[in-house]
């Protein structure tokens, strides 16, 4: 966003020569700059000496906590030994296990150095701990036998200690125990460091008698000055933090004993530092308005320059204000505390929906882990991160960001805000992985590339070009030309191809050349001039494509074209290529002599009309559905009238492929003469119609003969087998037949087998197969017909026949028996059924009908 002060920078052009407004608002300004730097530095003088009060109400609260704690193990183990020396009836320094009960108490409690026992001469009983084996008890203890003071605790030139008197209830005191503080282990809970160098920490009983805690030069002289300026009786058991004497003094009571910690630092070291900013501060505001006095004069001696000079700070805020790289602001705990409008604009977010938060919301999940661990490892020591990031924008657009991260450090030295400059790479990243790509494309090209300058040095070649050379690219690229092809060559052809592509000419060559990689190929070369911004003319771009192969094949094309035509021309039988109109692109020798006309008048309308009439529709209508359909193949037959009248059967069949221009399709195909096999094929034919014929029919009735029968009967009971369809067989035998024979002859008696034939032909149905079985019995095997319904059909039979005159003999009759098929039957089985029905009929008197016995 537009900061107040960068809306007041004037446009380029609108700067005023100042005037006395000018130089009044400036001095108004300086004034109130005065007024605020000295408010400021009062305020920052209030601050540092807060923050030090601050810092030595901590050390106080943790002096006397350790001392807290460590008074009341001391107490613990004091009490605990007095009962175990009160209990003991014997002299104490006899008493078994005092000394390790004494050592054990040590090893539990880390803020106790020495356990010692005093009888009531001041002499050392028994000590353990550091400090043993000192003679005599301390002075401070011999009023406890004296007053008779059971317990009490001691802070005597820098040592802590508690101590109780021991005895027996009603007897004398048999002494004083001891406990003596570590008084290294109880500092230890203090901070240290440069701010607390010049602290002093003292403890002060209820005398007001003040002892220093830490060894100092001056300790003596600061507990005496302590003592008359602080009105000790007046402080209770809070917190407190004075000013007394030009010094700190921070005040606690002593939780569990009428003791007091005073922590003391002079404010002169605490000052030190907001003196030195002070003094920068106001050297700063000096230098300020020395430079703004000078700025001013010079302003008004200079106008162009003042206004030049205010034309390059429109300049540099236009610059500013257009930087694409985002920045953003975040304090300690990650919250963003400001961002630029290039942030706002890239990211898509307003402003209030990014103050406050952390940049958690920008986080894509696509950013290596790796990277995450090693921004924090390096922020956590202090120092200026680089590296890339993937943000989701507010759109949830991802974008790569170049990301500078640095932590900002406060006057003392602590970081206080981290500033995060981000510059969008997406575009940059992509260009990169696609001109790696290019280069790889460039690389893997068939072609051999190569970037050439007019100094004739190479540039750049790809891997292609490498090849064909034979030699790497740090030995080609940076090369001159003829040190790879040679003086010669350079001179006669490479230097004037050269001249004339950098003259903006575009050059196309087919050459043989000579490479040292791979031999000699022959070469399309093209060069073109690469033009740079300035319209100038540094490097050409030759490409060369290798059309050895092409060249090999179109020789070896040329040389198979004229075998083909050689052999074509010799065929026996016609060769002819077409398109898809049916237009005769080619037709050989054998296709004009099977036509009768010469290949000139060959077209797609020729060969068509030359068709039969009766097949040209045919042929027409199946080519057409052909080229619809796309289909690979085509063939078909049919009759050919030539010019002289002639018919001749041709075969004609053709095969699509692809033509060299996009979607044609081409066929080629053969015409064979085949008038002599069409009719040699349609004799055989008729001749295996007619055998079939007589291998299957009865010749004197012209029905079906027994194996004809015996074949359709054996289909009719698969077909019950399998569909479950019904059928059934009619056995029928002339009534004395042989009389006939015997009496009237052979041709009358066959006479009357033709007439029963023929009665039998006439009255069946189409499905009904009748058949001669041999000599005078006849079969009738009827589809799909139950026993009745072949009972009624033979009733009927019976009747015709025995109502038919017949020639010499006049009438004749007939008996029959029907059979009708039965699960599991085979063809014997039922034939036999039959055959016993029919001679159940001859046995009961002839011409009737009989039909098996059903169960």
């Amino acid at each position: 966003m537009k900061s107040r002060l960068l809306r007041r920078i004037p446009k380029s052009g609108h700067v005023k020569t100042p005037g006395v407004p000018v130089v009044s608002v400036l001095v108004v300004l300086l004034f109130a700059m005065a007024v605020g730097l000295f408010w400021g530095l009062y305020w920052d003088y209030r601050q540092t000496l807060e923050k030090a009060g601050g810092r030595l109400q901590l050390q106080v609260r943790a002096f006397t906590s350790a001392f807290d704690m460590a008074f009341v193990g001391a107490d613990h183990t004091l009490h605990s030994v007095r009962e175990e020396m009160e209990r003991y009836e014997g002299p104490i320094a006899e008493m078994p296990g005092l000394r390790r009960l004494m050592f054990r108490h040590i090893l539990e409690s880390s803020y106790l150095s020495n356990v010692s026992f005093y009888d009531p001469d001041g002499s050392t009983v028994i000590s353990v701990g550091e400090g043993t084996g000192s003679d005599g008890m301390p002075v401070s203890l011999a009023q406890m036998f004296d007053q008779r003071i059971q317990s009490q605790m001691n802070v005597r030139n820098g040592h802590l200690s508690a101590a109780v008197l021991v005895g027996r209830q009603g007897e004398e005191p048999l002494g004083v125990l001891v406990a003596e503080l570590d008084r290294e282990a109880v500092l230890a809970q203090l901070e240290t460091g440069g701010l607390y160098s010049h602290q002093q920490l003292f403890m002060v009983d209820v005398n007001n008698h003040v002892e220093a805690i830490y060894d100092q030069p001056d300790a003596a002289e600061a507990a005496s000055s302590l003592i008359q300026d602080l009105h000790l009786a007046g402080f209770d058991t809070r917190n407190q933090v004075i000013e007394s004497g030009g010094r700190l003094v921070a005040i606690r009571q002593v939780t569990l004993q009428p003791l007091r910690a005073i922590a003391v630092l002079d404010r002169r070291h605490v000052l030190i530092p907001w003196a030195q900013r002070s003094g920068i501060a106001v050297a700063g505001f000096t230098l300020l308005v020395l430079l703004s006095v000078a700025f001013m004069r010079y302003w008004q001696r200079s106008a162009r320059r003042e206004r030049e000079a205010n034309n390059e700070l429109y300049r540099l805020y236009q610059a500013v204000e257009q930087m694409p790289s985002a920045v953003m602001v975040t304090d300690l705990s990650r919250r963003i505390t400001y961002v630029n409008r290039s942030f706002l604009e890239r990211s898509g977010y307003r402003l209030d929906e990014v103050i406050g938060e952390t940049p958690d919301f920008l986080v894509s999940g696509h950013t290596p882990a790796a990277t995450i661990d090693h921004m924090k490892q390096t922020l956590e020591r202090g120092c200026t991160w680089e590296g890339e990031f993937i943000n989701r924008m507010k759109d949830g657009s991802e974008r790569i960001e170049e990301l500078l991260i640095s932590p900002v450090q406060d006057v003392d030295g602590r970081v206080s805000c981290y500033i995060s400059i981000g510059t969008d790479v997406t575009e940059k990243r992509d260009a990169e992985k696609r001109l790696i790509r290019y280069r790889e494309i460039v690389n893997v090209s068939d072609e051999l590339l190569a970037m050439l300058g007019t100094d004739y040095h190479y540039r750049q070649v790809n891997r292609r070009h490498m090849d064909y050379l034979g030699l790497s690219r740090e030995e080609i690229e940076g090369q001159h030309v003829k040190s790879l092809y040679g003086q010669q060559e350079f001179e006669q052809e490479i230097k004037p191809f050269v001249d004339r592509i950098a003259q903006g000419e575009r050059i196309v060559q087919e050459k043989w050349i000579e490479f040292s990689g791979v031999g000699k190929r022959f070469i399309r070369v093209t060069g073109k001039p690469v033009i740079d911004a300035g319209e100038t003319i540094d490097t050409v771009a030759i490409s060369m494509v290798d059309l050895t192969e092409r060249r090999e094949s179109e020789e070896a094309l040329s040389l198979s074209e004229t075998r083909f035509r050689a052999l074509s021309e010799n065929l026996p039988q016609g060769l002819f290529e077409t398109d898809s109109e049916g237009q005769i692109l080619y037709a050989n020798r054998r296709c004009s002599e099977i036509f009768g006309r010469d290949l000139k008048e060959l077209d797609a309308e020729t060969w068509v009309s030359s068709l039969a009439d009766e097949d040209r529709q045919r042929v027409v209508d199946s080519w057409e559905a052909c080229i619809a359909a796309a289909q690979s193949q085509w063939s078909s037959q049919a009759r050919l009238l030539t010019p002289q009248g002639e018919q001749r059967w041709v075969a004609i069949s053709a095969k699509r492929y692809q033509g060299s221009g996009h979607g044609l399709q081409r066929y080629i195909g053969t015409l064979r003469d085949i008038t002599q096999e069409t009719e040699s094929r349609e004799l055989l034919e008729r001749k295996n119609i007619e055998l079939e014929r007589l291998s299957t029919t009865d010749m004197l009735t012209g029905l079906s003969n027994r194996a004809n029968i015996e074949y359709v009967l054996e289909k009719e009971v698969h077909r019950f087998e399998r569909y479950g369809a019904c059928c059934a067989v009619i056995m029928m035998d002339v009534d004395h037949f042989k009389l006939v024979n015997d009496t009237c002859g052979h041709a009358v008696g066959d006479e009357v087998l033709r007439r029963i034939g023929k009665l039998l032909s006439q009255s069946t149905r189409r499905s009904d197969h009748a058949g001669r079985w041999g000599g005078e019995e006849f079969m009738l095997v009827c589809a799909h017909t139950t026993a009745e319904g072949a009972y009624q059909l033979a009733e009927n039979l019976r009747q015709k026949i025995a109502d038919t005159e017949f020639p010499v003999i006049g009438e004749k009759t007939c008996s029959f028996g029907v059979a009708a098929i039965k699960p599991g039957d085979s063809v014997r089985e039922l034939l036999s059924r039959a055959d016993a029905a029919l001679y159940r009929a001859k046995n009961a008197g002839r011409n009737r009908v009989d039909i098996e016995v059903l169960n």
